[in-house]
């Protein structure tokens, strides 16, 4: 069983690296939009892989491999065509990993890229996800209801056009149920004084 065990996360361990050797990923300044887009490819699919598999303690760093991916890609080049993409994914990655070995510096990374997101790309198609994302965080593993109801107003107000929107304004009313308006709850005193969101 440890030898099976070590084997799998040898070979882990490589694809890791040979993805991140032949994929593009140690990106110099000559790095070019198809090397981008295959190690892109690559970090998404490594990222599917990883999400159907158990929770295993080891994996935790194959977790962290996977998200260094995503993270050179954006840094390899951040104004470029899958800037906003990589941010969204680690933002789904630091999410997962959280989910799994429950470990408040991810959720807080997971927070920290969707608002990247979502202040960096305040245009791409990804920022109402994002958006819509740090609501539910809030809501669904911080526990946050005045929390989560101001970040899912914000999905509305900042892109109003965004296919989360009607998402967002249903987790609005259950919010809104649960906090009961008529007892003077602090979002809606907040939001109905003016308050800046």
């Amino acid at each position: 069983m440890r030898a099976r065990r070590r084997m799998v996360t040898l070979a882990w361990l490589a694809a890791a690296v040979l993805g991140l050797t032949t994929a593009g990923a140690w990106f110099g300044p000559s790095a070019g939009a198809a090397d981008l887009r295959r190690a892109y490819d690559d970090a998404v699919r490594a990222y599917q892989a990883i999400k159907r598999a158990p929770v295993v303690p080891g994996h935790r760093t194959r977790w962290l491999l996977i998200i260094n991916r995503f993270s050179r890609i954006y840094t390899a080049d951040p104004r470029g065509p899958l800037a906003d993409r990589a941010m969204y994914r680690l933002g789904q990655a630091y999410t997962e990993l959280y989910r799994r070995y429950r470990r408040r510096t991810d959720l807080e990374h997971a927070l920290d890229a969707y608002r990247r997101l979502v202040m960096r790309f305040p245009l791409s198609r990804l920022g109402d996800d994002a958006q819509y994302m740090i609501g539910h965080i809030q809501e669904n593993l911080v526990k946050n209801d005045v929390k989560a109801f101001r970040e899912y107003l914000k999905v509305e107000l900042l892109f109003p056009r965004g296919d989360m929107v009607a998402r967002a304004r249903e987790r609005l009313k259950i919010i809104r149920a649960r906090l009961d308006p008529a007892a003077g709850s602090p979002p809606f005193d907040s939001i109905s004084a003016g308050s800046p969101l």
